[in-house]
């Protein structure tokens, strides 16, 4: 997992966990006292809606939505520390895998940007930095193929 060219990819994997541990964290935390924030609050808990299989309030699709976000983030980051450490050194899942980070966490960077939500966007982009680095770095290994006349017999 950390062993040389998986070492970025590994660190912006656990920089998505870290982020999603501080979006918990954050989700947790106990509400502002002020008052407008409390009659928004109030407000929510009384505004429901008729989905056909209950009626969920906008707190509560709000609560499932914010905690929606640490668990698919805590989902990404284990998931490409389970492929960083699986995968060998010119592994072409690796790489794919890596883009595919690079444009999820970038669309999240620029979603939060937009709805200027500061925290986030430099948190994750901080971790988008680092897998845009780790694939050039990938990019630089070569894939080692192997003629079918010269495979290994199991």
């Amino acid at each position: 997992m950390f062993r040389k060219g998986h070492r970025l990819f590994s660190a912006a994997s656990i920089g998505v966990i870290l982020v999603a541990l501080l979006h918990a964290t954050a989700h947790f935390s106990a509400p502002s006292d002020d008052l407008v924030m409390s009659a928004l609050v109030t407000a929510m808990q009384a505004y429901r809606f008729d989905l056909g299989l209950g009626t969920p309030s906008m707190m509560d699709i709000y609560q499932s939505m914010s905690l929606t976000m640490a668990i698919v983030l805590i989902w990404v980051g284990i998931t490409s520390l389970l492929i960083a450490r699986y995968s060998g050194l010119r592994d072409k899942l690796m790489r794919r895998v890596c883009t595919l980070n690079v444009f999820g966490v970038g669309a999240l960077v620029g979603l939060f940007s937009t709805y200027q939500l500061p925290a986030p966007a430099i948190g994750l982009g901080i971790v988008w930095i680092l897998f845009v680095i780790a694939r050039v770095r990938l990019r630089r290994s070569r894939i080692v193929r192997v003629r079918p006349d010269r495979a290994p017999t199991p």
